[in-house]
């Protein structure tokens, strides 16, 4: 079950703890340099740049640095948790969190990043690993159909993969990124690909960049390994 009240929200259907907060949870802590998350030992962020990098984590040590990326890579043992939270911030981007059979995998993919390949850059690796393997893979909230207008050029860039319609006047569409991200993980099966469906845009319970602007906060994804 998904709740999209704002608050860290879990998917019963993966064993790993993980999930996605938005105002209720971020709006309680004075600084970033102070988040903790239940379970976890560490949080490790990267300095993201809508690009199609990812950094990857090996080892059992947090880095103290991460370089500019937009997603992290890392092994784990199920048997043998870390403690280590991965995580990305978000404020209409997709958040996909993705777990194997031995790496996991979060990222964020806004339009330029997605359009560019950072979801098939960072499926190809896992797949060079985990030719066969059952991946979860975990879309949570952001801009939906529905609310998220955009040009002519972002479905241009987003193309062969687009999922789009009509927006509300010419020139305009109303474009799916959700949906678009799914048609590109499905290429890298077997995969089982739950969808929050929560829109970051309407429900105000989450930040979103296009409702707010530049006084919009982030929304964490973050998978504990």
């Amino acid at each position: 079950m998904f709740s999209s009240n704002g608050t860290i929200s879990q998917f019963t259907t993966v064993s790993n703890p993980h999930g996605f907060t938005g105002k209720a949870f971020l709006e309680s802590l004075p600084e970033r340099s102070q988040l903790k998350l239940p379970g976890a030992k560490s949080v490790v962020t990267p300095k993201q740049v809508h690009g199609i990098d990812f950094c990857e984590l090996e080892g059992f040590a947090t880095p103290e640095v991460v370089p500019e990326c937009d997603a992290l890579l890392c092994p784990y043992n199920p048997e043998e948790p870390r403690g280590i939270a991965i995580a990305i911030y978000t404020a209409d981007c997709v958040p996909i969190l993705i777990i194997g059979k031995s790496y996991a995998a979060v990222l964020h993919a806004g339009w330029r990043g997605m359009a560019s390949g950072i979801i098939q850059n960072v499926l190809g690796k896992i797949r060079e690993r985990e030719p066969e393997s059952l991946l979860n893979v975990l879309i949570g909230p952001c801009a939906q159909a529905g609310a998220y207008e955009t040009g002519q050029e972002v479905v241009k860039a987003l193309e062969p993969y687009v999922c789009y319609r009509e927006g509300s006047e010419s020139g305009k569409y109303l474009t799916d990124l959700s949906s678009t991200a799914s048609k590109i993980i499905n290429l890298y099966g077997p995969v089982a690909l739950h969808n929050s469906g929560v829109c970051t845009i309407t429900n105000s319970n989450w930040h979103s960049y296009r409702r707010d602007g530049a006084r919009s906060g982030r929304n964490l994804s973050y998978l504990i390994v």
